[in-house]
């Protein structure tokens, strides 16, 4: 009777252990997002709850659009867009910190910061074009940046709008002289 005892909690407490690594993989299935580890759409929309219950804060929106994954997925395969994107994501939640930035869409990101200055975003996303250059990789961006957040939707339409004048721009100029000087740099709400 003591061996079997013995067997049933082992077997309870080995199915506890299970239960708990799949609700792990399930939980980071849900939030994260696998290619890249960066957190996804659903992380962002709690982010974005959170941020609308804590009104009255500074607030930076910095919208991304990897430029050219189309035609590199074309033209080199899915594996070499899929490097492009993980490239991307690591050079920003190095610069920004894994806990701000979202992979929203295929080749969209956002990276929320409440803590950094429209001064200091400005030299964070020329520092992230610059490593990306390296790579032969491009990105359009766009943010907007307020010192009160009052309208949560106005500073993400104003950070994508941004982002595609800049893509609007890029594409523009010639296929193979893209400048990482051609952004568009948006005014401050409220300064």
């Amino acid at each position: 009777a003591r061996t079997f005892m013995l067997r049933s909690v082992a077997k309870s407490f080995i199915m506890a252990l299970n239960h708990r690594d799949a609700y792990r993989i399930i939980h980071k299935m849900g939030t994260q997002d696998l290619l890249t580890d960066m957190k996804n759409r659903n992380s962002y929309e709690q982010a974005v709850k959170s941020y609308k219950n804590h009104e009255k804060i500074p607030l930076g929106c910095i919208y991304i659009d990897a430029n050219g994954l189309h035609e590199l997925n074309n033209e080199q395969g899915h594996e070499a867009g899929d490097m492009m994107l993980r490239c991307i994501a690591d050079e920003m939640k190095v610069l920004f910190g894994a806990d701000k930035c979202y992979r929203v869409g295929g080749d969209e990101f956002i990276i929320l910061t409440d803590l950094d200055t429209p001064e200091l975003i400005e030299k964070k996303l020329e520092v992230l074009e610059q490593h990306l250059f390296k790579h032969g990789y491009y990105i359009s961006y766009g943010y907007s940046w307020t010192p009160s957040l009052t309208d949560y939707t106005k500073l993400v339409r104003d950070a994508e709008q941004r982002m595609y004048e800049c893509k609007r721009v890029f594409y523009s100029g010639p296929p193979n002289g893209r400048r990482i000087e051609d952004k568009i740099l948006p005014e401050t709400e409220n300064g």
